[in-house]
């Protein structure tokens, strides 16, 4: 019996060991299973984290870099043109009939150069190099809706292509601005301001001019061009002039072909023989530096009136960024710019070249530089060349087959054929003459003085005394450049910014009587006076001004930026004798 007592013990503690084993297994087994739902939810959790991740990237503010390389990606690679030429605008390039023309054509070699370096001081400034690039651009996903909207209508005209240029290049161009605007940014880029603004129209005073002024300011930027200013408080300078030209009408293989560093006066105004038809080759060459020509003088002659450095023309697919050197007017430097090809030219991305950084450093150089003065701009008036040859309707009769078209094995895809033109139509001769016109400054028609917009003119008593602005000199038969002189020589020469007469100064001018002592000028008014009286009449005042003025517009003559319906008000001052007042001008 106690045998079987302990036999029994034995089987047990046997089950009670088999029966832990089973519950150690089954509890390894729970374990492992727990472990297993825990290693999926992390790995659940990772994945909903990138996922998370990777939409907040998508829809979250984005660096710098990033936001280029979406702006190239979403906004400039889905540019496209319409191929059809029923819906594209008729007609051919805008013809520079007496507009100024460069008299010669040089490449602008320090461009890539100029802008890298530029690129640079915002990439640092952007991307610190000791601590985390700053996440302030537009995302990809906002970038991306962008560029639906954007490049949804294909490129059919001018119209269409001002449309894509706001919101693809300029608007991410001001964007760039603003948050540059934050930083300090006075050791890398002294000059950036409070930025830039794009205008499609010039300051007038009139902004629906009527037909008679419309051909008195036939230079003035059309429908088709931009200005972009400099923004300082709430005033703005002119800083440089874009022009658009629609893609079907200038492609990039009339661009490629006709823009070469050259003498266009002679190789390209002055081309008096047509090539043959036969001479396929020689015939496609003049074409395209006819049409390239016409396009670059009408943006030339623009730059050279508002006396503005830099300048660029633009098709969406290319651009021509200008430069004229303030020391030769003559000389225009050109760089030619395909962002989409530039960009990846070598396998790798480059990230100045793409359009809105390129469009962004001519900016910063336009920001470091002068607009010119009244004497520089007569200066170039006098000694530039004008083409006077209607462009648009010889390349009128340029038959289909003979438009520029892009060759076999070339980098250029052209986007849509060129317009056609008549066939039928009998060719004219070309006539080429050299002269030099008139500036479009000089007075013109009469008009009236009798809206003012609230700024009325300041009169002595019941009479009016106006400085009229005599036309320049005719220029001598044989150009010659006179003694340059620089903007700062002139500038120093000139009178300073004085502080206004008193009232009771300039009514005793009227009458010549007593100098008030009170007036901050009256130091210079005595210098002249014999007896402690005016030494001249209010007459002699707007004679003399006349003659300082003509000799020196930009000499004892500031804008105040006030205007009315016919006229702008000005802060002008008599050199010598100090008489210092608030003058209107006006269009006589």
């Amino acid at each position: 019996r106690r045998r079987e007592e302990e036999q029994r013990r034995r089987e047990e503690e046997q089950r009670r060991r088999e029966e832990e084993q089973r519950r150690r297994e089954e509890a390894e087994l729970r374990l492992q299973s727990t472990q297993q739902d825990l290693q999926s939810a992390r790995q659940a959790l990772r994945s909903e984290q990138l996922l998370r991740q990777a939409l907040e990237n998508r829809v979250n503010a984005t660096t710098f870099e990033q936001f280029l390389q979406s702006c190239h990606e979403h906004l400039s690679v889905p540019l496209a043109f319409q191929p059809k030429k029923s819906k594209s605008t008729k007609g051919s390039i805008t013809a520079p009939k007496a507009r100024y023309c460069p008299t010669t054509l040089r490449e602008w070699s320090d461009f890539p150069h100029e802008r890298d370096d530029l690129f640079g001081k915002v990439f640092h400034l952007l991307h610190p190099p000791k601590s985390h690039p700053l996440t302030v651009f537009t995302s990809p996903e906002g970038l991306k809706t962008i560029g639906n909207l954007a490049c949804r209508r294909q490129m059919g005209s001018e119209l269409d292509l001002m449309r894509y240029e706001r919101f693809a290049v300029e608007e991410q161009v001001i964007s760039i601005f603003q948050e540059l605007a934050k930083l300090n940014t006075d050791s890398l880029l002294p000059n950036l301001g409070l930025g830039v603004s794009f205008e499609n129209h010039a300051n007038t005073l009139d902004e629906n001019p009527g037909p008679a002024e419309q051909a008195r300011r036939g230079w003035r930027p059309r429908s088709d061009q931009l200005c972009a200013f400099r923004r300082d408080g709430e005033s703005e300078s002119l800083l440089f002039v874009i022009e658009y030209k629609a893609g079907h009408k200038l492609q990039p293989i009339a661009l490629k072909d006709g823009l070469q560093p050259c003498n266009f006066w002679e190789d390209i105004v002055q081309a008096h023989v047509i090539p043959e038809k036969d001479n396929e080759k020689e015939r496609a060459t003049y074409n395209a530096r006819q049409l390239s020509g016409a396009a670059i003088t009408q943006t030339f002659d623009y730059m050279i009136r508002e006396g503005v450095e830099y300048g660029y023309l633009t098709t969406g697919e290319c651009f021509v960024f200008l430069r004229i050197k303030e020391d030769d007017p003559a000389t225009l430097y050109y760089h030619q710019s395909n962002p989409v090809s530039d960009v990846t030219k070598d396998g790798k991305f480059h990230l100045s070249c793409t359009a809105i950084s390129s469009v962004f450093m001519l900016c910063l150089m336009a920001l470091g530089s002068t607009t010119r003065d009244q004497a520089w701009r007569s200066r170039a008036f006098s000694t530039l060349h004008t083409w006077d040859v209607d462009v648009e309707y010889v390349l009128a009769q340029i038959p289909e087959d003979e438009m520029p078209r892009t060759p076999s094995g070339s980098t250029y895809i052209p986007s849509s054929p060129l317009s056609s033109a008549g066939k039928d139509q009998p060719q004219q001769p070309r006539r080429l003459r050299n002269r030099c016109a008139s500036p479009d400054d000089l007075p013109r028609d009469p008009a009236s003085d009798s809206s003012d917009g609230g700024n009325r003119g300041w009169k002595w008593g019941d009479k009016r005394f106006a400085v009229v602005m005599s036309p320049p000199q005719p220029p001598p038969a044989k150009r010659q450049q006179p003694e340059y002189q620089s903007q700062e020589e002139r500038r120093r020469n000139r009178e300073p910014d004085r502080e206004y007469c008193t009232q009771r100064c300039l009514a005793g001018l009227a009458s010549r009587s007593a100098v008030d002592p009170a007036c901050p000028n009256s130091h210079l008014h005595q210098a002249h006076s014999a007896d402690g009286n005016h030494p001249i009449s209010r007459g002699e005042v707007a004679q003399l001004l006349e003659v300082q003025l003509n000799n020196d517009r930009d000499n004892g003559c500031r804008p105040l930026r006030l205007h009315g319906a016919r006229g702008i008000m000005f802060k002008m001052t008599l050199s010598q004798y100090g008489y210092t007042f608030v003058g209107k001008g006006t269009h006589k």
